[in-house]
């Protein structure tokens, strides 16, 4: 006998996901507890959660992440969570009928290795998906029914699934065809059999002619990462070369399309999936380069050029420093005096988070879902969290809310006047506060980050007014864009070839639109020498700072003359706005201190006009 209806629910926040399903499994253990005074029958219901694997590049909520933030965000004690993963059984000889046995289980592939547990009703995964193979874990492992017999209950004859992903169509789709495949509906079907593509055959045949391809090596927190060549055949490792000291790798010849997979994969596996990706459009726009004849030796950064572009500074005496945000916080303010402690609706709301809720039953032998938004009243009556009182929640938003710019004493009291204020003038207490604490430290986070701004614009505008502090010396104080050292998250992948361009590559520059439109001018202009699509927040970009933080302009253009223009791109819909107007004001004190060694132009609205004024040094 099986539990059904299968409840779905779905969200894209896997924190609001977590706490949703912990306490559907609270739920369920007073429903249980009824249930055993009514019939005698014991049954403890049990929470899996699916935690993702340890990768070696992103940060993934492995199972011990989870079962922390279990204990330390969800008060959850640590004899009633187990984890049980590839030599890792931390529920040891207890069973389920066990006073203690865990009530919480983390797994990463437990659930598909036969291991069975029907006092599992509730099933959360981390992994963003409801696939196929999910799909039969949940069948088998949180579907049977214990004991064999229908409850009393109703809640205790249904199973639950708890699902992190921002396309609800997927899950829904994927979870039906999955509950189908598993034999919930009988069903025709056939074999598909693909033959893999190892990239072993065809060694000889690998290369259609010998030109050289190099591409620079990712950089995940300032450094390079290493593909693993040791499972390449020698004929393959013969047409890589590795060049940590530069940082680049390059394809002797045009690879063939299982090798060209099989490099992809090594740059994938070394750096992550994206990397993989921006590493495969780099090949296909050095091969669309080839049809032109353009070798990559031809491009300035390959010939050993180097850009540099001088810093706006700010004089200390007979020294320089740069400016940035820590200038813009040298003044007399404190945290309980300029920053408002009251959040108002808007700012913080109490509502429960929306998530997406589907029903799966047996109907005529059929599989049927429902979309349906019934938010049962006993879960509405858990919409608190016990365990937490005033200071204890006040200690917590303070360890899970970065703000370095106060004293962590002010910090603690304003945090605390914020819970007085929520709990007196709005009457939310703190059990409900503590529910949605993630809610509360996005918006106690909001809180600190909208008056700091306050405070440096108010700093901004009277640095601005001091102009003489700021200076452009040039020399040591540059940054320097030079081969191996230009970093973006995806390639410029059009058709239209670009003559001036510093490097090979083109980073985050689309095909097309405004500012495709802008590079296409900067770069048929008479006097540009080179230039480089800026890219923001990349070590080594070129920045100045505002009173909302970096500012990275879109184009860093060299002259003929020698004269470095900085460029900035807006469309209409955003030249008037404060942010844009400070940039514009920074970008023109740079020019002015500079003392017309460089330009500074924010292109609004396909003014070309004013852009080739700009570049023709008028």
């Amino acid at each position: 006998m099986l539990k059904l209806p299968l409840e779905l629910a779905v969200h894209p926040d896997w924190q609001v996901v977590l706490r949703n399903a912990l306490k559907r499994r609270s739920q369920l253990e007073e429903e249980a507890k009824t249930e055993q005074l009514e019939t005698g029958e014991n049954i403890r219901p049990v929470l899996f959660i699916q935690a993702e694997k340890r990768h070696k590049t992103q940060e993934t909520m492995t199972a011990d992440k989870v079962k922390q933030v279990l204990i330390d965000d969800f008060k959850i004690s640590a004899n009633d969570i187990a984890i049980c993963i590839g030599g890792v059984d931390e529920i040891g000889d207890r069973q389920m009928e066990d006073a203690n046995f865990p009530r919480v289980i983390i797994t990463v592939d437990k659930l598909r290795e036969g291991w069975d547990c029907p006092f599992a009703y509730v099933m959360m995964t981390f992994r963003n998906t409801t696939s196929r193979v999910a799909v039969e874990q949940v069948v088998g492992r949180i579907l049977r029914m214990p004991h064999v017999k229908r409850k009393k209950r109703e809640a205790l004859n249904r199973a639950y699934c708890y699902s992190c992903s921002t396309d609800f169509s997927e899950v829904v789709r994927n979870l039906k065809d999955g509950l189908v495949e598993s034999g919930f509906e009988r069903m025709a079907t056939n074999d598909l059999i693909v033959m893999p593509d190892d990239g072993r055959a065809g060694d000889e045949d690998m290369f259609e002619h010998n030109q050289e391809m190099v591409i620079s090596l990712p950089v995940v927190n300032y450094e390079i990462q290493m593909p693993s060549l040791a499972d390449f055949s020698t004929t393959m490792q013969r047409s890589v070369e590795l060049n940590p000291e530069n940082g680049t790798l390059t394809l002797i010849g045009k690879p063939s399309p299982a090798f060209k997979k099989k490099i992809i994969k090594a740059i994938a596996d070394a750096a992550g999936e994206d990397a993989g990706k921006v590493f495969e459009l780099e090949v296909e726009q050095q091969l669309e380069t080839w049809k032109t004849g353009r070798p990559a030796s031809d491009f300035p950064s390959r010939k050993g050029e180097f850009f540099t572009v001088p810093q706006l500074m700010i004089r200390q005496g007979t020294f320089f420093a740069e400016f940035e945000q820590s200038a813009l916080l040298d003044g007399e303010w404190t945290l309980s005096d300029d920053f408002d402690p009251v959040l108002n609706e808007e700012e913080f709301n109490t509502s429960p988070e929306e998530m997406k809720k589907f029903r799966f039953e047996m109907q005529s032998g059929n599989v049927q879902y429902s979309f349906y938004e019934h938010q049962e009243q006993q879960l509405m009556l858990h919409q608190r969290e016990g365990g937490w009182d005033i200071t204890t929640l006040t200690q917590w938003l303070d360890w899970n809310t970065d703000f370095h710019y106060a004293d962590q004493t002010d910090k603690v009291a304003w945090i605390r006047r914020m819970l007085e204020e929520l709990e007196g003038q709005r009457e939310v207490n703190i059990e409900e506060l503590a529910f949605r604490k993630f809610r509360l430290r996005e918006a106690v986070r909001k809180k600190l980050q909208s008056g700091l701004a306050q405070v440096q614009q108010l700093s901004f505008a009277d640095l601005l007014q001091n102009e003489e502090v700021f200076e452009v010396p040039g020399g040591a104080h540059c940054i320097t864009f030079s081969e191996g050292h230009y970093g973006y998250n995806h390639a410029y992948a059009g058709r239209y070839q670009f003559k001036k361009h510093f490097f090979p590559q083109i980073g985050d520059l689309k095909a097309q639109g405004e500012e495709f439109d802008c590079a296409c001018r900067i770069d048929q202009h008479p006097d540009v020498k080179w230039w480089v699509r800026n890219v923001e927040k990349q070590p080594g970009a070129f920045w100045l700072q505002t009173s909302r933080g970096r500012f990275y302009p879109d184009f860093v253009v060299k002259l003929k003359s020698g004269k470095i223009v900085v460029v900035e791109y807006k469309g209409q819909h955003l030249a008037e706005n404060v942010s844009e107007i400070e940039k514009d004001d920074i970008g023109q004190l740079w020019e002015r201190r500079s003392e017309n060694q460089c330009g500074f132009s924010m292109v609004k609205n396909r003014d070309w006009e004013e852009l080739d004024s700009t570049l023709s040094g008028e």
